[in-house]
């Protein structure tokens, strides 16, 4: 028990047993840190009369976390029901969500890939017979942009999930030591590519090798949980899940907030090319700072 520093961050380990009446419905109600960091999440596992439990839980939580009800007759315990297998389902992937929305390494990488690709959501009509080829060429780029796009956050979702899965089921290790300067590498050799492109690679093999390292970053969290066997395969679909949608809400914020400026003469030398300098320059920080 105590302090443990892992590659994503510090966990506080705690680890208890207790012996209750079965008679009594049994909840837990958690505010440590709250003031410190009201974002942080608690990795609840364990077993409760005998049974799988697997949760999180978040200090400005109001309601407890049932663990089992009572019962004229004995208990209900949550994690043997479907209603426990749903939960768990559900509270990871609120936790996968989490995950990648507060976790800004993997957000950089994302932005990353998607900065060169001007996605319109509506273009401009033409006003003359002259204007129409041109509204044409444009509406093709604008096609190939969007499948580019798919292809790329594809990519990245196949890479991660394959690792993910891989580390979570103890098939494969990775350590934290060189995955997360790895991970702050990904960033900058993404971002440099925007600036000196190499002829012949595709941006979708380079989100999938990339996105193989961002999975066994993804499974540092799940690893630490040391989630009962029997409810394992739930949080990890919840938690990838939940990663999914967090990685396309984060494209879906792009992509609306750069309408402002995505048909600018300026958003290739501003935005692309200064965004990705601010990037590698992160980059560079965010891996002296993981050898260190």
């Amino acid at each position: 028990d105590g302090l443990e520093r892992r590659g994503d961050g510090s966990y506080f380990r705690v680890a208890a047993n207790a012996r209750c009446p079965r008679a009594l419905a049994l909840s837990l109600h958690y505010t440590l840190f709250r003031a410190q960091d009201a974002n942080h999440r608690l990795l609840v596992a364990g077993h409760v009369d005998g049974t799988d439990l697997l949760s999180t839980m978040s200090p400005q939580q109001v309601d407890g976390l049932t663990l089992r009800d009572a019962s004229p007759d004995g208990i209900r315990s949550t994690g043997r029901s479907d209603a426990g297998r749903w939960s768990t389902m559900r509270a990871y992937f609120l936790l996968g969500m989490h995950h990648l929305l507060q976790g800004y390494d993997h957000l950089a990488f994302l932005l990353a890939l998607v900065l060169p690709l001007r996605l319109r959501l509506w273009q401009r009509t033409a006003l003359s017979p002259q204007d129409a080829p041109a509204q044409t060429g444009r509406a093709t780029a604008g096609r190939s942009n969007w499948f580019a796009l798919l292809r790329t956050i594809t990519a990245f979702t196949v890479g991660h999930s394959v690792t993910l899965a891989l580390a979570t089921l103890g098939l494969t290790q990775a350590s934290p030591a060189w995955v997360e300067p790895l991970i702050a590498l990904s960033i900058g050799i993404t971002a440099g590519l925007n600036l000196r492109p190499v002829p012949g690679l595709r941006v979708e093999w380079l989100a999938l090798g990339f996105g193989m390292v961002h999975g066994y970053g993804f499974a540092g969290l799940l690893l630490e949980a040391a989630a009962p066997d029997g409810l394992l395969g739930w949080a990890l679909a919840g938690f990838n899940l939940g990663v999914e949608a967090g990685q396309l809400f984060a494209v879906a914020g792009w992509v609306l907030l750069a309408q402002w400026v995505v048909t600018r003469r300026w958003y290739v030398p501003v935005v692309v090319r200064g965004g990705s300098v601010l990037l590698i320059g992160l980059a560079t920080a965010w891996f002296w700072q993981r050898i260190a």
